[in-house]
């Protein structure tokens, strides 16, 4: 903090955009608890569709399988990635940075760090919904490689569709190397 900055207070929103320049830089990243969901509430507030309670994330927080990470500038939550972690899928459910900060590389900051993240953990597959029309989140995934695989109709509470999209992460994560048996030719000529 640089003496101008102060962090919100307990389920209040900060004031941003806070001073200074490349804010992925000065970002932390780290897993996200329960004791954060005060800020997670106030940045859910924001602008978001299809609204999660507090025991959606308390839920989601205590599940061993859920991949939480909080992008924190100060003390301050600024985004946020939920994601289940089940091997060799891993399901973004969640994505979210504070409105006043989009177009700043976060986003992009919370995709990469969760492709990491997945990768290093075995899953070799990324899926997750948009909704139609979301063309900043449509891009943002697009330019990180994921590519449309379905629609999910009707997937919004207000009726809206969602874009299935997905990513395939390179290398064998999670891939069990098959055994081939090599079989002798018919005409006794080696192996085929």
């Amino acid at each position: 903090m640089n003496g101008r900055e102060t962090p919100a207070q307990p389920g209040q929103a900060p004031q941003w955009p806070p001073p200074g320049g490349n804010l992925a830089r000065r970002a932390l990243l780290r897993p996200l608890g329960q004791e954060s969901l005060p800020q997670v509430l106030a940045l859910e507030r924001l602008g978001q569709d299809d609204l999660w309670t507090a025991e959606n994330f308390l839920a989601e927080l205590g599940r061993p399988f859920t991949l939480a990470r909080g992008l924190w500038l100060s003390q301050d939550l600024a985004g946020l990635s939920l994601s289940w972690l089940l091997p060799p899928e891993c399901h973004l459910l969640k994505l979210m940075v504070h409105p006043r900060l989009w177009g700043r590389g976060l986003g992009r900051l919370l995709m990469r760090d969760l492709i990491d993240a997945a990768g290093s953990r075995q899953a070799a597959r990324i899926i997750l919904e948009v909704k139609v029309g979301n063309l900043r989140a449509e891009r943002l995934y697009g330019d990180l490689g994921f590519t449309g695989s379905g629609l999910r109709r009707g997937y919004y509470s207000d009726g809206s569709n969602a874009l299935l999209m997905a990513l395939d992460l390179p290398g064998p994560h999670g891939a069990q190397p098959v055994a081939t048996r090599r079989r002798r030719r018919p005409d006794g000529q080696g192996e085929s």
